[in-house]
């Protein structure tokens, strides 16, 4: 990405270019992590860990270790297909789509 030139902090500014693109249509081209788009699931439709392991088929504590901040020893990444599953099974669109 091109540097923005003023007193700016490059991530304001790489936060306001992404915006733009957001508005404009491009979002295939931006990838959120896993985590991203977990946090995101977890707000919009109020789960907690019981629930997201629900739909998951998964234990609560795996679960758990999902919703960790990414920054925490215990945190694991939730795979792929099983974010899918989840976005699928909440009627939202799958995040890995073409």
């Amino acid at each position: 990405m091109y540097p923005i030139k003023g007193s700016e902090s490059t991530g304001i500014a790489k936060k306001k270019i992404l915006c733009i693109l957001v508005r404009m249509g491009w979002t295939r081209r931006v990838r959120r992590t896993n985590e991203q788009v977990l946090r995101a699931l977890v707000e919009k439709h109020g789960l907690d860990r019981d629930r997201v392991a629900d739909l998951t088929r998964s234990t609560p504590h795996t679960a758990k270790a999902w919703m960790r901040s990414e920054d925490n020893a215990a945190h694991r990444r939730i795979p792929d297909g099983l974010l899918e599953l989840l976005c699928l099974k909440l009627g939202e669109e799958s995040p890995f789509r073409d």
